[in-house]
């Protein structure tokens, strides 16, 4: 952990000639790290912040402001503007992969990288505007989180999201595994989707099993019922069928950037059940874009998104599709049973009770 800066770089910075360049740390919203920096040519660094050793390209030329900073809990701020390139490339900035990036700019001695670093200013992007390739954003500082609202309050719709760590229900076929032979199983607990065995089978890509009795399975595969709330006894483990948290499709055709067709889906998942879901791309140009699904129809095999992506669709791209959730108690008890976990006050009166007069209805 670091302590300050290293005795080296304040020895360095007290010359009256230094050798300091700028490098910026960049974790965008899906992840991946990217790094640019004002030098002539590429510098390798490792910050010492466990991502280890990155490259900071010199390919990408930008112009910043200088840093205006507070003594007290105000934002610091820093203008950027620059020219999308080979590290921050147009169809990213246009997909929004920039726009909430964690950003770590600092500077270092590129005559001797054993200085360390010395930090000038932690945040994270604003929205960017765009004129051509051209690009303005500004940079703020964790402190611009004090100035919005950090406690949760009463209210009768779900305070989490479908699949949160809050919510606990297991979307993703990532944390779902599929059934094995031979292997024990424990019962889930009424009302709580973070308790009990839940699997799937690779034939059945639109249904998940959840354990309602727990035991051993057997040395092969049930005959799966695949009737929702249907159940399979697996030698004396009981599974009920449920609909899948995800389903991954290519797409088959496109009308705009916010529809398109999944021809090759086959299963029976309706309307009410995918749409408020969600859409993440998984290959093409949108890769790591998300956007919710204003309607589903499962005759024409039609998604509308609730809003246009920005860059073209591709009839290849991959995407992955979960389900939605209006936040309500029928739907978190009869879609998904897990009131347990619901983040709500259902019954909390409004405020309509107390402006209530006598003999009204």
């Amino acid at each position: 952990m670091k302590t300050g800066l290293t005795a080296g770089i304040k020895t360095h910075a007290a010359q009256s000639r230094t050798n300091f360049v700028t490098l910026w740390k960049i974790t965008r919203t899906d992840g991946v790290i990217k790094g640019i920096t004002e030098y002539w040519r590429d510098i390798a660094f490792d910050l010492g912040d466990g991502d280890g050793e990155i490259t900071y390209s010199s390919a990408d030329p930008y112009l910043r402001s200088s840093i205006r900073q507070s003594a007290t809990l105000g934002v610091d701020t820093m203008v950027v503007e620059g020219v999308t390139g080979a590290v921050i490339t147009l169809n990213d900035v246009i997909a929004g992969k920039y726009t909430g990036a964690i950003v770590d700019v600092f500077m270092i001695n590129y005559l001797d990288h054993s200085q360390g670093d010395w930090p000038l200013l932690y945040g994270f992007f604003g929205d960017f505007e765009r004129h051509g390739i051209a690009y303005k954003t500004e940079l703020n500082s964790l402190s611009m989180l004090y100035q919005n609202q950090v406690v949760e309050l009463f209210s009768a719709p779900c305070r989490a999201d479908l699949g949160d760590i809050r919510c606990k229900v297991r979307l993703l076929l990532s944390v779902v595994p599929v059934w094995l032979a031979a292997t024990a199983y424990t019962a889930r607990t009424d009302f709580d989707a973070a308790t009990g065995s839940l699997v799937r089978d690779a034939s059945f890509p639109d249904r998940y099993f959840w354990c309602t009795g727990g035991g051993t399975s057997g040395g092969s595969a049930p005959s799966w019922n695949t009737t929702i709330g249907g159940t399979t006894n697996d030698n004396g483990v009981i599974w009920e069928t449920i609909r899948t948290g995800e389903l991954q499709e290519t797409i088959s055709s496109v009308v705009s950037r916010k529809e398109f067709v999944i021809s090759g889906y086959s299963g029976d998942l309706d309307a009410a059940y995918l749409n408020l879901g969600l859409v993440e791309w998984l290959t093409g140009n949108n890769t790591g874009v998300h956007r919710g699904i204003k309607s589903w129809d499962l005759a024409t095999k039609i998604i509308v998104l609730d809003r246009p992506v920005r860059v073209d669709i591709s009839a290849s791209d991959t995407i992955s599709i979960r389900p939605g959730c209006d936040k309500s108690l029928p739907v978190c008890r009869d879609t998904f049973g897990n009131t347990h976990n619901k983040r709500s006050e259902d019954r909390v009166p409004g405020s309509k009770l107390f402006i209530r007069t006598p003999n009204a209805h």
